[in-house]
């Protein structure tokens, strides 16, 4: 076996190990609190075991008390699924506006801008100042979100009018 592969499964033993401690603190009758941390480290468990046993053909086991238990390990895997291709689908976008030389604007930032416009014209000296550096701050977060990308790409693509109205519909 690799040093590679052995580094990673005894990684993966050792935060088994220590994510296994904390869930007796975790689970009913628990505050609620630390029981959705609980929910965490069980979900956690279930989606280290798979690969640990990938790699050394081990025999870790997942159990669960309840069937809620396992069907929450079920939805984080659902979860980690569709925000994987959430934020796949967002790089093909991204990288193909980049490949057309094509720079993808903020909504929120030009909506912001409309509204930055409309309060600066009516200020004047220390309130203005003030006004345009708490601006500048928010401004400074402010990037272009999924739809962006998509809206921008679609804008730039020759497909069809109808497949963009599907594109559309469907995110």
């Amino acid at each position: 076996m690799s040093f590679v592969k052995e580094t990673h499964i005894k990684e993966i033993d050792n935060a088994l190990a220590e994510l296994l401690t904390l869930q007796n603190r975790t689970k009913a009758p628990a505050i609620l609190q630390n029981q959705f941390i609980g929910t965490v480290i069980d979900n956690t468990v279930c989606l280290l075991t798979a690969p640990g046993n990938s790699l050394d053909k081990g025999n870790r086991q997942v159990s669960y008390d309840k069937d809620e238990n396992w069907v929450s390990a079920m939805q984080a895997v659902h979860r980690s699924f569709y925000s994987s291709v959430h934020l796949a689908i967002e790089k093909a976008l991204s990288e193909f506006c980049k490949g057309r030389s094509v720079t993808v604007e903020s909504s929120i930032r030009r909506e912001y801008e409309k509204e930055y416009k409309k309060i600066k014209g009516k200020l004047n000296g220390e309130a203005e100042i003030l006004v345009d550096r708490f601006f500048e701050k928010i401004m400074k977060g402010i990037r272009p979100n999924f739809y962006d990308y998509l809206q921008t790409a679609l804008d730039i693509s020759s497909i069809e009018k109808e497949q963009k109205k599907m594109c559309e519909e469907i995110f």
